[in-house]
């Protein structure tokens, strides 16, 4: 096998890539720097691997993160609002909440995907208390509702620190191990 083939060969079979050609195979037990050559071939391996698993695990992140953004972006804004929209607000809300629930984030991204559950939820409930108050012809609910729910949608707001603080932990990892690999 050729030197640049082997170098273009997937990287998933550590005995192909840290193999010795049977030709000169006997010689590394004469040649202490062949055995060790290969020792170290196989040591690299590792930390390629190790490399690849973690950019693996951030690449699943970023997926589950832009899955979450889009599906953020079909909730419904709150513009010029009628009686019906109201309740429109809640049931895209609801729809909102169910595509969430219909995610299955990585081990990594679940605590960003709990909290936009969560988030999503209070949003839901705080039009819920609006539409309550609006038909009750509440004013003083619903001004405190009005105000709850704007507080609710500052808090979905802050859904974007967590998800800055976890991408910003796994890429520090990363980095970690782009270091002990190639560093």
């Amino acid at each position: 096998m050729s030197h640049s083939t082997r170098n273009s060969q997937d990287i998933s079979d550590k005995q192909a890539i840290c193999s010795v050609t049977p030709v000169v195979q006997w010689q590394s037990k004469i040649i202490a720097s062949l055995e060790q050559a290969r020792k170290a071939c196989q040591a690299t391996y590792g930390d390629i691997q190790a490399f690849r698993s973690q950019l693996s695990i951030i690449t699943v992140h970023t997926d589950d993160d832009q899955k979450l953004a889009d599906i953020l972006r079909q909730a419904p804004q709150a513009a010029e609002l009628n009686e019906d929209g109201l309740v429109q607000q809640i049931s895209a809300w609801n729809s909102v909440i169910d595509s969430l629930n219909k995610m299955s984030p990585s081990a990594t991204f679940k605590p960003v995907h709990q909290e936009a559950v969560k988030k999503t939820t209070g949003i839901k409930a705080g039009w819920e208390e609006v539409v309550a108050a609006h038909q009750a012809k509440d004013k003083a609910k619903y001004t405190a509702a009005v105000a709850a729910l704007g507080d609710s949608y500052d808090e979905l707001d802050a859904l974007t620190t967590i998800g800055e603080s976890s991408i910003a932990t796994l890429a520090a990892d990363l980095q970690n191990k782009y270091q002990l690999t190639f560093g």
